[in-house]
Order: structure tokens, then sequence, then C-alpha cells
């Protein structure tokens, strides 16, 4: 039977449902996020999920140390068993090692739950199914079917999914409570978890250097915390300070959170700066119009009607062509537009309104010119007006004077 493809077109969920129905016998290879497994099965029914000849750092081996199976020596000799032909190193177990064959059959469950629960997660991937019988099917543990395998993976993986989205966070990280009694913890889980608390790996990196099952060690979290023997925490400095600097970035989550609020701060700073390019304050000097500064020849009244035609331009473009325009502002009250209308020829505008004349005809300022010299002139000049300004100003109206 010829049956290859990748998980995305056609699931490992399927590929397992389908050997089993039809009853195949051969061997599954699945490979995937840098891992692979290796299924042997004979008429449908599951014989083994490891390849000769195991090595120390394949899960089944690594799984018996860390959850109490067997000792690191134990498992060396073991694997290092000059064995005569071909043989299942699992049926060696009960042999070299002090290892009852009930502890073996629960070990290898688990190793296959593990395996299950890992695979059926993988997004991606490839397999490929080679028929033909396996001469090396264990005598001691199996067959078994595999949809009782594959149903419980799939109600770990939901109920695993729950844990991480409300009670255990990933990124929560374990710690022991000061004076908990955690030597010789009865749950072999918890046993495990217990050896990899040191306060700063998070449970997400506890999970991934583990050979155990993600949901177990989850549960045995949950357990040690309900117990008091733990208690979860986000990332609190500890130790030297290029120790810190040098941790894992699942500690680092709050470096993405500063740069974006600097960047933020940033963007912020040049929009104002920008809004402020484009719409300069009133109170900013225009290039147009140099302040007029009181001096002894210049009266109060003259500098602030100089300060009130100035201030029109600014809003309309051009200057106010008589008192009437400073009022339609509210620039300029009724009673001091009355009085200035009785002299006549108070200023001139010139054609195009950018400047104007005023007095007696004296000093024409047009647009853009330069009013230093001239400004503090054409006041002087028709200082002899008696318009005040400042003093007679209505409720609402603006006049701006010389300090």
């Amino acid at each position: 039977m010829a049956l290859q493809g990748t998980i995305q077109e056609f699931g490992a969920l399927e590929t397992f449902q389908l050997i089993a129905l039809q009853q195949k016998t051969g061997t599954l290879e699945i490979t995937g996020h840098n891992r692979s497994a290796s299924f042997v099965f004979e008429d449908g029914l599951l014989h083994a999920a490891h390849v000769a000849p195991l090595k120390l750092e394949d899960l089944f081996p690594r799984l018996l140390i860390e959850a109490g199976y067997l000792s690191e020596d134990d498992a060396k000799a073991w694997l290092n068993f000059p064995g005569a032909g071909p043989i299942n190193p699992v049926d060696l177990l009960p042999k070299l090692c002090k290892i009852f064959e009930d502890d073996l059959n629960e070990a290898y469950d688990l190793y296959l739950q593990t395996v299950f629960d890992d695979i059926l997660s993988w997004p991606s991937g490839r397999f490929q199914f080679h028929s033909g019988k396996v001469e090396t099917p264990s005598k001691l543990s199996g067959p078994w079917k595999v949809e009782g395998f594959l149903m419980e993976s799939m109600r770990r993986i939901d109920e695993l999914a729950d844990l991480q989205a409300a009670e255990l966070p990933p990124g929560m990280i374990p710690r022991l409570v000061p004076g908990s009694d955690h030597a010789n913890h009865p749950d072999r889980f918890a046993g495990a978890v217990l050896s990899r608390v040191d306060g700063r790996l998070s449970l997400q990196e506890i999970a991934a250097a583990s050979a155990l099952p993600a949901y177990d060690l989850y549960r045995a979290v949950r357990i040690l915390r309900d117990e008091g023997i733990i208690d979860l925490a986000e990332w609190i400095p500890s130790g030297p300070w290029m120790d810190m600097v040098w941790q894992r970035g699942a500690r680092w989550k709050w470096i993405p959170i500063t740069a974006g609020s600097l960047v933020l701060l940033v963007g912020v700073t040049l929009g104002i700066q920008t809004l402020l390019a484009h719409f300069p304050p009133r109170w900013e000097q225009n290039s147009h119009f140099s302040f007029l500064a009181p001096t002894a020849e210049t009266s109060r009244a003259d500098f602030a009607m100089a300060q009130l035609m100035e201030a029109y331009r600014l809003r309309r473009g051009h200057y106010p062509v008589d008192a009437n325009d400073l009022v339609e502002e509210k620039l300029l009250s009724g009673k001091a537009a009355e009085r200035l209308s009785k002299r006549s020829g108070a200023w001139t505008v010139t054609a195009d309104g950018t400047g104007y004349t005023w007095g007696r005809g004296k000093n024409n300022v047009p647009a853009g010119a330069s009013q230093s010299e001239s400004s503090n002139q054409r006041i002087a000049e028709g200082r002899s007006s008696e318009i005040s300004v400042a003093d007679e100003t209505e409720p609402g109206s603006t006049s701006t004077s010389a300090p």
C-alpha cells in the first residue's frame, strides 16, 4: 500500500484511522517540527512506536528516567547491552533493570500517549506508510488499538488549551514557596516538575525541556499550586545584572512594550512639531510684522492701534479698510470706532490690501517690508490721534496694548 502526503492535506488523525480501519500491516513514519516518529502496525493494531536501536537521548529512555521508572545508570546499562540478534530493546528491560512488567507497561502507555499528543498538535508535517511485516514487536506490552489513544489525545489537547488560557499561562514562572514540604512528592509528574523549578524557567520552557507530556506537567503544576508548594509569578529580576540581561525572551515581555511606548512618544512629538510648523500660534512673531515696542516717542494708544491692524491682517490676509472691519472682528469697540471715524484719513489701505498709509499719507508699509525702522516713526507721526483703544473696549472684544 502506497500512502504518503502532508499533514496539511491529510491530517495525522485521519491517517491513523485509515490504517486501523483497513487493518494494514507496516510502518508509518511521520516527520515535522525537527522531530520524527515511527509506528509499527500489524493487522491495524499498534505494536510499537519506536525503532531500534534506542539511544539515551530518545524520548522513551528520557521519559523512563524523568518519570522515575529508571535511573540514568540503569538506562545506560540497558541501552549499551550487547544483545544477540534483532530484539526489541523493551523486552530486555525487566531482565537487566529493576523494573516490573506492570511498571514497564504503564510507562510505555505513557510514552505512546505522549507521542500521540505531540503529533496531533502539529500544524504541518509529512507522513509515509511502508507496507510489510516488522519482526520486532514487543512481547511484553501491546498490541493497542489506536482509537483509544486518539480520542484521549484530543481530549487532553483541548483541556491543556483551557488550562493555559485560564489558570496557567505558559509565560508564568513557578517558584518554590519557602518552608513548604516539596521532598519526595508521591505524584510522578509533580516530582518531575519540582526537579526543574528554579524560579527562573517559565512553564513553557519547563514543558519544552521535559520528556513528559505537557498536559500531565500542567496538571502537576496545578496540584502543586493548590497544595501551596509552589506559586506562580511573572518575571522577577534576580541575580547579577548580566545574568538578567541574558535571560530568555519569555521573561523580557516588557521590552516590546517599552519600545512601543518610545515610538509612540516620538510620533506624538513629531506630530505636534508638524502642526506648529503649519499653524503657528498667534503669539509667535510673524515674519511680516515685527512687534512694535513703545518708546518715549510713542503713546500706548498708538501702539495698541498698530497691533490691532496687524491682528486683523493675520486673520484676514489684508489690512482693514476702516474701523467697521475691526468692529466686525471684535478687535475694536463700537465707541472707539465711532471716534475713529470722525477723523478723516486715519489710514488708507493700498489697492491690494497688503499695505496702508498711516496719518497724513506718510509711512506706506507694503507687505513683506522691513518695519523695524518705519514702525515707530509711523506711530510717532500718528500719535496726535487721541483714540483710546485699550480703555474703550467692550466685553467680548479683544485689544492688545504694550506692557
